[in-house]
């Protein structure tokens, strides 16, 4: 998979995920003191985005201690929809209505974007597929941890004899032995399904600091 980062090894990697989720704090932080400490319905969103994303984060790891990658890839599959739902905000006319809908319970994927078309998960990653070209990919593979599916069945089965045509059946919360590389591969998505939503997060801090110059930027394109 295209991550911006590549760990060596499982420690580092986890070792990564666990400052990525000590940033969620500072991240909060700044965009809380931003422009004398006011309230915009994009912070209501992010704020909760921020304690979802932290929250899976500490899950995500203790499950990969664990060896739990069944509950692991269906965290990693609701970090993903974390990071591409909050973006969703740059795709609308108006992000604090936006974060309006969502405070009362509209479904984003019922809610339409400033080019008319609703913004469903499909299409929520098409948006970002250029820039982050790993993301469809993990997308589906992480859906299959979700829903009940032939992951689920290959996880708890494995060849014991051909000679006598058995097979071994695991029903554990651990997984049956399967290399570190797929626990490296599954950690370094969460990492950059993480970097994905905190950049956004950084991003609106930036633009609720300065408002004049996004203002300006905005009435030069019209």
């Amino acid at each position: 998979m295209d991550f911006t980062e590549h760990s060596d090894t499982l420690e580092q990697a986890l070792q990564s995920n666990e400052s990525l989720e000590k940033e969620h704090l500072y991240f909060s932080k700044s965009m809380l003191d931003a422009y004398d400490n006011a309230i915009y319905g994009m912070d209501l969103l992010a704020i909760g985005a921020l304690n979802r994303s932290m929250s899976l984060s500490s899950g995500f790891r203790s499950m990969l201690k664990n060896k739990n990658l069944i509950c692991a890839g269906a965290l990693l599959r609701l970090q993903i929809d974390t990071a591409i739902r909050f973006h969703a905000a740059w795709l609308v006319e108006e992000p604090h209505t936006f974060a309006q809908q969502i405070l009362v319970g509209k479904q984003i994927n019922r809610i339409k974007d400033s080019a008319g078309m609703r913004m469903t998960d499909a299409y929520l990653i098409k948006k970002l597929e250029a820039e982050h070209p790993w993301l469809p990919g993990v997308y589906k593979k992480t859906s299959a941890y979700v829903h009940l599916s032939t992951t689920h069945m290959m996880s708890a089965l494995s060849p014991a004899s051909e000679k006598e045509k058995s097979i071994k059946i695991k029903i554990s919360p651990s997984d049956k032995e399967l290399p570190e590389s797929l626990y490296i591969e599954a950690v370094d998505a969460f990492n950059a399904a993480t970097r994905l939503f905190l950049f956004y997060v950084r991003s609106w801090t930036v633009t609720k600091d300065n408002p004049d110059l996004f203002d300006n930027k905005k009435k030069e394109t019209h």
